[in-house]
């Protein structure tokens, strides 16, 4: 590698101090665990939230065009998420329906 991508690479403050914006390069990221819908799409949210305080009130275009993907990602994880909860209500409906008709028939 060069010289200057061995500095892009590096954390540009020591240790314990942060830059302006409180960003530390490198620093240690907690993401919870991404196991369902529910959990994606919260990080989805957060992940919109950050990148929207970091732009400010008027992001340019690109930025704008990246978030807004990030928002129709997120509206298609909550419909998905929305349809998996109906149907999991439509299946135990039907389950219980047929557990009654099974006590009734016996």
């Amino acid at each position: 590698m060069t010289e200057s991508a061995d500095n892009a690479t590096e954390n540009p403050k020591p240790a314990g101090e942060l830059p302006a914006d409180g960003l530390q390069v490198g620093g240690v990221v907690r993401v919870g665990r991404l196991n369902s819908l529910k959990h994606a799409r919260a990080e989805l949210g957060r992940l919109y939230r950050e990148a929207r305080r970091r732009e400010g009130r008027y992001p340019t275009a690109i930025t704008a065009m990246r978030l807004a993907n990030v928002l129709a990602t997120l509206r298609e994880s909550i419909v998905t998420d929305e349809l998996a909860e109906r149907l999991d209500a439509l299946e135990a409906a039907q389950q219980l329906d047929k557990e009654r008709r099974d006590a009734r028939n016996r």
